[in-house]
């Protein structure tokens, strides 16, 4: 995301093992910050089955609402997943899931751009 005078801009950089179960990658309440989010599939092989989702809140204090998903299937010829910068009025979350294969470690990172 590109530098803009009056936001600040911070990174973080993990890594979740899969499990079978969908697991939250990130999830941000405070209205005043923009997500970016970097996964890295590199380690998927054949056999492989990943499901990406993303939820948001229209309400504030309401309840997460499907927003759309993408499923990748055995090794990928494009390895790292940008997922595009939404943003957060009243909650984002970023989901993962892998359901078939050998459960893999997946890394991500994640930028937050805080509006001032």
């Amino acid at each position: 995301m590109p530098f803009r005078f009056g936001y600040k801009y911070t990174t973080n950089e993990d890594s979740l093992v899969m499990d079978g179960t969908e697991q939250t990658l990130y999830e941000e309440t405070n209205p005043k910050r923009v997500v970016e989010l970097y996964i890295d599939l590199t380690p998927m092989q054949a056999g492989d089955t990943i499901v990406v989702k993303e939820y948001a809140k229209p309400k504030n204090g309401g309840a997460y609402v499907f927003y759309g998903s993408e499923t990748y299937v055995d090794v990928q010829t494009i390895k790292l997943l940008y997922v595009t910068p939404m943003p957060n009025s009243n909650g984002l979350k970023v989901t993962i899931r892998q359901t078939t294969g050998v459960m893999r470690m997946i890394d991500y990172h994640y930028g937050i751009e805080n509006r001032c």
